[in-house]
């Protein structure tokens, strides 16, 4: 089995400042990232391991991944990113697992993106950073799709199947569904 360890949970969001005041730790606002069209920020110190990182679009009628997100399904999970000391074995030992690499990302200076049809998720597999503190994130449910066992895969933990469908993220103890943040 693969190990990987949560570095970030992604969410997008309709309004940054709103998603800020409702987390039950502090925020750090990260900046703005043109390329992406977004603005974001990080729940957690840099220290912190398993952040949860708050984006919104700038524009949500342009055609930025963030937007088209938030146009199609609402607010909430949009990715999470894995880090793992080696991209390309951490790939290979997925082979099978009904992971799939996204073309055109094996290559990218950092890692590359994994997806699965019917899984309301994409996963960032990059290199690991250093961190020394607690996971803000402590444990993530999302909807497995049409293959129970999907997310096992991974080898993450406090990443588990949702038992209703939903997407729940619990950060400092508090339960919340992704979508109400």
């Amino acid at each position: 089995m693969p190990n990987a360890r949560l570095d970030h949970v992604a969410l997008v969001v309709a309004d940054l400042e709103g998603a800020i005041a409702r987390t039950p730790l502090p925020a750090e606002p990260i900046g703005t990232f043109p390329g992406e069209g977004t603005r974001e920020a990080y729940v957690g110190a840099a220290s912190r391991d398993a952040r949860l990182l708050l984006v919104t679009p700038f524009d949500p009628a342009s055609d930025g991944p963030y937007a088209r997100a938030l146009r199609s399904r609402g607010a909430g999970l949009h990715h999470l990113g894995l880090a793992v000391d080696d991209v390309a074995a951490y790939v290979d030992a997925l082979a099978g697992s009904g992971w799939y690499v996204l073309p055109g990302t094996i290559d990218l200076p950092y890692g590359c993106w994994l997806a699965r049809p019917g899984v309301p998720l994409l996963v960032e597999v990059g290199g690991a950073r250093e961190v020394d503190a607690e996971p803000v994130v402590t444990s993530l449910e999302v909807a497995e799709g049409d293959r129970p066992g999907l997310l096992a895969a991974l080898g993450v933990a406090g990443l588990l199947p949702s038992p209703d469908g939903e997407t729940w993220v619990t950060v400092a103890g508090e339960r919340r569904r992704a979508s109400d943040w």
